[in-house]
């Protein structure tokens, strides 16, 4: 879940059906009636968005499901999962803070004066 932290979600260039076989990776899909999906192995073939859906990955060991086609004309936002220095810079500088802060507050409850002398 932390590791969800260190990606964030970017808007590329629109595909384009002139595009021989442009491959996208991971990408969040809108369309143009606000429904989202998510397909992996996306690529652009002629006309169409081509690429698989978590419910084809999720099947049995062998058992594949069809790639989902659907028509650039239907698509009205495309966005593509990224890895984000900066957003894993605050998260490790999050996490080491709540960690001192953990030790900090261990170290006071476990004090004992007269451990440590005058």
């Amino acid at each position: 879940m932390a590791a969800s932290g260190c990606y964030r979600w970017t808007t590329p260039a629109p595909p384009s059906p002139t595009a021989a076989e442009a491959r996208l990776g991971q990408v969040r899909v809108t369309l143009a009636d606000g429904w989202q999906l998510y397909l992996y192995k996306a690529r652009v073939q002629r006309d169409s968005l081509v690429g698989d859906t978590l419910a084809g990955a999720l099947l049995a060991p062998g058992v594949h499901a069809p790639p989902l086609a659907i028509p650039l004309a239907d698509i009205r936002a495309l966005s593509r999962r990224q890895f984000s220095p900066g957003r894993t810079a605050l998260l490790a500088g999050g996490i080491s803070v709540a960690l001192a802060g953990a030790m900090a507050v261990s170290f006071g409850m476990n004090y004992h004066p007269q451990f440590f002398g005058p």
